[in-house]
């Protein structure tokens, strides 16, 4: 976990934004994301509102933050999981579609990277898990893939 934690406050958080200002309170909810319920569960929960609100609104903390999101993902518990797949839909949602003239550049960069990161998602659409499964079919769809 240090290495992510490293990775994750390496980053300028106040070059970007969320919903509510500065991005600067996000390097730690991700770093939350790697630690056990319920905190990571909460932090999940301030990023989907700062990150992607209500899917009608992403911010600009949204790019660095996927691949922290995707990474923790990768280990979270169903619930965790859960949380994470919906503000990644949420990205999905408000990236799409990718060819909108006046989105901004890191809108268009977001897109490409949850684009291609699609082979990451892909393996929840099988969880045992109805939500898990049905929030990664969502994503993929929202993206234009295929679940197979």
């Amino acid at each position: 976990m240090t290495s992510e934690a490293d990775a994750i406050r390496a980053i300028d958080w106040s070059q970007y934004e969320t919903a509510y200002g500065s991005a600067s309170g996000v390097a730690e909810d991700l770093i939350a994301l790697f630690d056990a319920p319920p905190r990571s569960t909460e932090a999940a929960s301030r990023l989907w509102a700062g990150l992607c609100h209500q899917h009608a609104y992403v911010s600009s903390a949204a790019l660095p933050a996927l691949k922290f999101i995707l990474r923790a993902l990768q280990q979270a518990d169903e619930q965790l999981q859960i949380e994470l797949l919906d503000i990644l839909l949420g990205f999905a949602n408000c990236t799409w579609p990718p060819g909108k003239a006046k989105a901004p550049a890191w809108k268009h960069e977001l897109y490409e990277k949850l684009s291609s990161s699609a082979a990451e998602i892909r393996p929840f659409t099988r969880s045992r898990n109805e939500e898990v499964r049905g929030f990664a079919g969502d994503i993929l769809e929202a993206l234009g893939q295929s679940a197979a």
